[in-house]
């Protein structure tokens, strides 16, 4: 049926909205969307409040967040130490990681030259990016006014921001005081810090001498480095056109230009009250007003004497002064001739540029 022409398939399609399936048992699954909640049949755990219109999506949560009650059945990778609770998992790490770039099935936007592997990544940016604000179903919080596309990115930000402390259920370090909400984010907790050197299992690049405890952390240097910007996995915002490479940048970005003065998330001076969207200014603010002089962290050049408080200056005098031409990222000029080594000496540019402003 795969490579039927569209026009020979059978398709079963929904009486009450546009979707439409080429088997029947979906169209049973789906009908549910249409019923009344008091006529749906809810699966319900009996581990918790969650209930859901699907049993396989019961099934899936229990194997998540309830292990304990149930036999788990791992879908393992035969060429590679990769497992997972869900066959789709397995799936798209075989297609990623062990087949040839030739037979890889890309998931293709119609309306864009974006592609990714994953089909989740091509839903998500559809909704994104070319469905109008007015058609779009927003999941928004009840108690701020943040809302977002996604429903997983909703249960987030209600967990990170507005959960009870008293009822969270946290997942504690047994060697130190590191806590979280999140089992996956203490294995990532003691992976990094608490294994025995003999018993680290480095994950190396094939590119470069970098290695890694994570395979995250892997799997984002090859992104971010070694991938060009289309085959790269973007995250993109869905409320502007910004898009990293770096989840954790999206969600910075997220933080500093999205969410209002009440909303946002803020780090605190303990000894002044400076206060910054960004741990790593709060970090810095608080090594070049609070520490001693020597205790000061001095960013210094491997190359020359040059030395500065700041992380930011530090590569930026690398770009300037070490980096040969050929392995500059050059920032160029769409009016003119001009172009630089940093993005902010680009933009100061721009805003001055006679060209753009004849332009104009």
């Amino acid at each position: 049926m795969r490579h039927m022409h569209e026009d020979a398939v059978k398709w079963y399609q929904c009486q009450k909205c546009p979707y439409k399936t080429r088997k029947a048992f979906n169209l049973q699954k789906h009908q549910p969307v249409h019923h009344k909640i008091q006529s749906i049949k809810w699966h319900e755990c009996q581990n918790c409040s969650f209930k859901t219109k699907f049993k396989t999506v019961l099934n899936r949560h229990i194997n998540a967040d309830h292990p304990e009650k149930t036999t788990l059945k791992w879908y393992e990778c035969k060429k590679c130490a990769f497992k997972s609770k869900y066959s789709g998992s397995l799936k798209s790490h075989t297609s990623v990681h062990h087949s040839d770039k030739k037979d890889v099935k890309w998931y293709e936007c119609k309306l864009c030259s974006y592609r990714t592997i994953y089909a989740t990544s091509l839903r998500n940016h559809n909704t994104a990016h070319h469905v109008d604000d007015k058609d779009i179903k927003w999941y928004e919080c009840k108690t701020c006014q943040f809302k977002s596309k996604r429903k997983g990115v909703l249960k987030q930000h209600v967990e990170t921001l507005h959960s009870n402390e008293a009822n969270t259920k946290w997942h504690e370090c047994s060697k130190c005081g590191f806590k979280t909400k999140y089992k996956s984010n203490l294995v990532v907790h003691i992976n990094a810090h608490h294994l025995d050197a003999q018993d680290i299992k480095w994950h190396e690049c094939e590119k470069c001498p970098y290695k890694a405890k994570l395979k995250s952390s892997l799997k984002s240097h090859v992104n971010v480095w070694h991938l060009d910007d289309e085959n790269a996995k973007w995250h993109e915002c869905e409320l502007c056109p910004y898009k990293a490479k770096h989840k954790s940048s999206l969600k910075l970005h997220v933080n500093v230009r999205h969410l209002d003065e009440q909303n946002a998330k803020w780090y605190e001076c303990e000894k002044c009250p400076y206060k910054a969207k960004r741990r790593a200014l709060l970090n810095q603010h608080v090594n070049v007003h609070h520490l001693d002089k020597k205790d000061v962290k001095w960013y210094e050049c491997k190359l020359c004497p040059f030395r500065t408080l700041y992380r930011t200056s530090l590569r930026n005098h690398n770009k300037a002064r070490h980096l040969g031409n050929k392995d500059v990222k050059w920032y160029e000029c769409e009016d003119c001739a001009y172009k630089c080594k940093r993005k902010s000496a680009l933009k100061k540019h721009c805003s001055k540029c006679e060209f753009r402003t004849k332009r104009i």
